[in-house]
């Protein structure tokens, strides 16, 4: 790949585990340092619930430019002064761990979000939890972020025309942004190359929208564990040469807040 700037990875868990609050710094370096990522969005695994402490120290340990999202039982409890200064910048909601979500918890999270600055993120888990909340996020005066492209809630096999696929295009027409993460939850092994149409479509109809994350260590996944050569080709594929730069480098500067990069090509 050939983009100008440092290549954020959006979407990493800096915990040992799904279920550990130890934290795995040193290990999510490594990680980044081996896809050639040069900046990173910390995300709050579920696990943690209300105490965003794993997070903020995660944020304050990982030694390249992070942000970070944090839940939103753990933005409620922690003073959002506190989180700011750590670089957070967006709050999560999702049904994780068999947690139940309300359109109340996604007008709690962008209510929280506008007076922060923030965004809101959101991870449907079901089909039937996408339709009733897809209505709700339409709704939001703020920036919002699908976490995972919802793939949780289409199907592969029925293609791009699929009620629930659609429903996440009508909210890109609408000004949402989409993160392009998970494909080895969703796709064929070893490549995943049958989730890139769906890639290409989302970016297709939101250039400018569209991040990407590697959700490294890829908790709850009982498959072979994408490699950092694995994840790189896949992006190469995924990604048109000319989307490379925008999906990888500059519309996660945007999105998050990154201070403007100068030097040289990566």
């Amino acid at each position: 790949m050939r983009v100008v700037g440092p290549m954020c990875d959006a979407h990493v868990h800096a915990t040992a585990g799904r279920d550990s609050g130890e934290l795995a710094i040193g290990p999510a370096r490594e990680h980044l340092s081996a896809i050639g990522a040069g900046r990173v969005v910390v995300v709050q695994t579920a696990a943690d619930g209300d105490d965003a402490g794993a997070l903020v120290r995660a944020l304050e340990g990982i030694e390249v430019p992070a942000h970070g999202v944090v839940n939103l039982g753990a933005a409620v409890s922690t003073p959002l002064e506190v989180l700011a200064a750590a670089g957070v910048c967006g709050v999560r909601v999702s049904g994780l761990l068999g947690a139940s979500v309300s359109a109340q918890m996604l007008r709690d999270a962008a209510a929280l979000a506008a007076s922060a600055g923030w965004h809101v993120s959101y991870y449907p888990m079901t089909a039937d939890e996408w339709h009733d909340m897809a209505p709700v996020l339409a709704g939001v005066d703020g920036v919002v972020v699908i976490d995972h492209m919802a793939l949780r809630t289409w199907r592969v096999a029925a293609g791009t025309n699929e009620p629930a696929f659609r429903l996440l295009l009508d909210l890109l027409d609408g000004g949402a942004w989409v993160k392009v993460s998970g494909a080895f939850r969703r796709g064929c092994p070893p490549g995943w190359d049958d989730v890139i149409p769906f890639v290409r479509t989302l970016i297709e109809r939101a250039p400018d929208r569209v991040v990407w994350g590697s959700d490294w260590p890829y908790f709850a996944f009982d498959g072979a564990p994408p490699t950092p050569a694995g994840l790189r080709g896949w992006l190469e594929r995924a990604l048109p040469d000319e989307d490379q730069q925008r999906v990888l480098v500059d519309n996660p500067a945007r999105l998050y807040g990154f201070a403007p990069w100068k030097g040289t090509p990566s």
